[in-house]
């Protein structure tokens, strides 16, 4: 996901329509993702919606940054997990969402246009 949405619901969306192809209608058995052991906010997503940790890929990647090899710590999900993961996958996204909502309105507020915005809405709703 790039850059933009990174902390976004977007982020949590695909991997939520990932798994659910790859475990419903496809049938795998499993999902692994790597993660550069610095990337904090996908590791703290992933084991807060029920990945599990494997182990560490040992030097399995090149950095051209830094000119080095780096590690990668794999996660995973097998078929029984996905049923856990799917709610919390949900219930992240729907917090995500509200918190999103809520910041927008927010700044509509701020901006003097919500006001603006609810009277034109009800308005279009009684026509």
């Amino acid at each position: 996901v790039s850059r933009e949405y990174w902390g976004s619901h977007v982020n949590l969306e695909s991997k939520y329509i990932l798994m659910e192809e790859v475990f419903e209608f496809l049938r795998f058995h499993r999902v692994s993702f790597k993660v550069h052991p610095k990337d904090h906010r996908s590791i703290e997503m992933l084991s807060t919606i029920g990945a599990k940790e494997e182990g560490i890929l040992r030097e399995a990647c090149w950095n051209p940054e830094t000119k080095s090899f780096v590690d990668l710590i794999i996660y995973s999900v097998i078929q029984s997990e996905w049923p856990t993961v799917k709610e919390n996958l949900k219930n992240k996204i729907t917090t995500r969402l509200r918190k999103q909502a809520e910041e927008a309105r927010e700044k509509l507020r701020e901006e003097g246009t919500l006001e603006e915005y609810l009277q034109q809405t009800q308005r279009t709703e009684r026509k």
